[in-house]
């Protein structure tokens, strides 16, 4: 049963980064530089030493140093994302 719900579980947050990736696709010009964004999220979601393996400073430089892309606009999509999946009314923010 607790494999069941594990395997629900990341089938969930795969879907959920597939989404995130196609929300932010257009804000970049070009394919390459929106594939490698999406690389940089796996990167990030992978933790440090895997990311380092597959190349994410590299895909970090392509977006943020070479590409062009819009950051008020992804600003924005992270916001309303955030916003459709953490909001609950019952919620309470507590910062450490």
């Amino acid at each position: 049963m607790a494999g069941a719900l594990v395997e629900a579980a990341l089938e969930l947050w795969v879907s959920s980064l597939r989404d995130v990736k196609v929300r932010i696709r257009p804000l970049f010009g070009r394919e390459r530089v929106a594939a490698s964004a999406g690389r940089f999220l796996d990167g990030l979601c992978w933790g440090t030493s895997r990311a380092r393996r597959a190349g994410c400073a590299r895909e970090r430089r392509v977006i943020l140093g070479r590409g062009r892309w819009e950051a008020d606009a992804l600003c924005d999509i992270v916001r309303d994302y955030a916003l459709e999946t953490l909001a609950d009314e019952e919620a309470v923010l507590v910062i450490d």
